[in-house]
């Protein structure tokens, strides 16, 4: 890595499918500056020293190594490059060959980040491949709000699960699939709470670092996203679908889909 002078390299053969906070609401709010995909080949090389933001980047094919405790060591499919704010990093695509990664660059103030220095994390990057690419493709043809906020909110999700401990994950998704099935139910704290078996405050925090947003915002979340769908699916009126995600109230309905969804639930109505 060039005796570890920092260096910022593409690479001319490099392809790129990026996407940044500006034009994505959602990930401003996740704390993810930019996100991409990258096809990299060789001349794709990154050595830096005190960078003041973190980075997640995942491996989808052979063909990439990275620097941890010292030295160079490949990172495979199935793996993930973490560094956090700080701490000198490098890597790069081989010489002769190409590697496929999913990255996003993460700000400290958003996310808890437990390694002091470049490590290397396990996990499975397709969908998170999949959701910056829909991300991006919205971007740069229809740009629908919605659309573009469904797909932020996906990105920034995935993220977060990549980062999170895998042995909490089985108490929030048992949760949250009971709840995305009855989201008509007036949900409180106090029942989310018991019916994950922990206490208010408890909850509070493992859904603050594990989902970035606590559980009654999840809550919120999950009821716009399957508003969206309920409207562009037909059939129901505006109200109708209000009572479906747990909205007594048409216009609150309404108010909280436009702050969510950047503009209002007629705009979804299919003709």
């Amino acid at each position: 890595m060039e005796g570890l002078r920092p260096v910022h390299s593409i690479g001319a053969d490099t392809r790129e499918w990026l996407v940044s906070a500006k034009d994505a609401p959602a990930l401003a709010e996740a704390g993810i500056p930019l996100c991409g995909v990258s096809l990299a080949r060789p001349g794709f090389r990154f050595v830096r020293h005190g960078w003041d933001r973190a980075q997640l980047l995942m491996a989808l094919t052979p063909g990439g190594d990275c620097l941890v405790d010292g030295a160079l060591r490949a990172l495979d499919p199935g793996e993930g490059y973490l560094t956090p704010p700080g701490a000198s990093h490098a890597y790069h695509c081989r010489p002769g060959g190409e590697w496929l990664v999913a990255w996003a660059m993460l700000d400290p103030a958003a996310f808890v980040l437990a390694p002091a220095g470049p490590a290397v994390v396990a996990g499975d990057a397709r969908a998170l491949h999949d959701a910056i690419l829909n991300l991006h493709r919205e971007g740069v043809g229809a740009a629908e709000p919605a659309l573009q906020r469904q797909w932020g909110d996906l990105v920034a999700a995935l993220v977060r699960r990549l980062l999170a401990p895998a042995r909490s994950d089985a108490r929030l998704g048992r949760l949250w699939e009971e709840v995305d099935a009855d989201l008509a139910r007036p949900w409180t704290l106090a029942d989310l709470a018991r019916l994950a078996g922990l206490g208010g405050e408890q909850l509070r925090r493992l859904s603050l670092r594990q989902l970035g947003a606590s559980p009654m915002q999840h809550l919120a979340r999950l009821r716009m996203r399957r508003a969206a769908s309920l409207l562009a699916a037909g059939g129901r009126t505006v109200a109708e679908v209000a009572a479906a995600v747990g909205y007594d109230n048409a216009f609150a309905f309404s108010t909280a889909f436009r702050r969510h969804h950047r503009v209002p639930p007629s705009r979804l109505l299919p003709g």
